[in-house]
C-alpha cells in the first residue's frame, strides 16, 4: 500500500501568513468582511467573550488573528503603542534520524 505524500502547507495556504493580535478582535473581522470581503473560516471563542483564535480568507490569502490575552504575554498595538505582527511560516524540518521515503520528495531523506 503506497502512502500519499505529505503536503508541507496545507491546501489553500501560503507559506507566510501573517497572526494579529488585537484588542476587539471580533470587531476588526466585522471591518475585514465589510472592507476587504473577508470570509471567516474558522471562529474558536476564548473564556470572558474574548477571541482565542480566528481565520479569515481574504482574496487567495489567510489571515489570522486573536484578542489579546496579558496574562500571556500577546499584547496588541494599543497595549504595546505600536503593531506587533506575528508572521507563521509554515515549513518543513527533517527529523534527524527520521527516515521514510514516502514523506520526502524526489527520493530526499534526512541525516
Amino acid at each position: 500500500m503506497s502512502n500519499p505524500a505529505v503536503k508541507p502547507i496545507p491546501e489553500g495556504m501560503h507559506s507566510l501568513t501573517p497572526h494579529l493580535v488585537c484588542a476587539g478582535a471580533t470587531d476588526a473581522i466585522a471591518f475585514y468582511e465589510k472592507a476587504f470581503g473577508a470570509v471567516e473560516m474558522l471562529r474558536l471563542p476564548g473564556p470572558a467573550g474574548k477571541l482565542m483564535h480566528a481565520m479569515l480568507r481574504i482574496g487567495d490569502s489567510v489571515l489570522m488573528l486573536t484578542d489579546e490575552y496579558p496574562d500571556f504575554g500577546s499584547l496588541g498595538p494599543l497595549a504595546l503603542k505600536g503593531s506587533p505582527v506575528f508572521l507563521t511560516q509554515i515549513l518543513r524540518v527533517p527529523l534527524k534520524g527520521f527516515r521514510n521515503e514516502s514523506h520526502w520528495p524526489s527520493g530526499e531523506t534526512s541525516k
